[in-house]
């Protein structure tokens, strides 16, 4: 599989993807994920009960492509108004 080029700069892909995601069992695996896996192990980091947490849902995918002569910007979340505590999980 190679993907075209303008699958990693375009916005419409994005929509196509989360509209691919709705309902989907990827999506259901993501929220057990999150439930048994990610929100346990910052809830122990953190050592505080009761605390809450909140998730991007859908989970954006970022494709990184491989090498190219095109040149790109590199990604930083702060470009995206995300906040500074935000963590990132790869």
């Amino acid at each position: 599989f190679r993907a075209e080029e303008k699958v990693f700069n375009s916005f419409s892909y994005e929509k196509e993807w989360r509209r691919c995601l709705l309902g989907s069992h990827l999506l259901k695996c993501y929220d057990r994920f999150l439930q048994e896996v990610i929100c346990p192990q910052l809830r122990s980091d953190l050592n505080e009960t009761p605390v809450s947490f909140y998730c991007q849902h859908p989970p954006t995918l970022r494709l990184q492509p491989g090498p190219s002569r095109q040149p790109r910007q590199l990604h930083s979340d702060a470009k995206y108004g995300h906040q500074q505590g935000e963590i990132n999980f790869w």
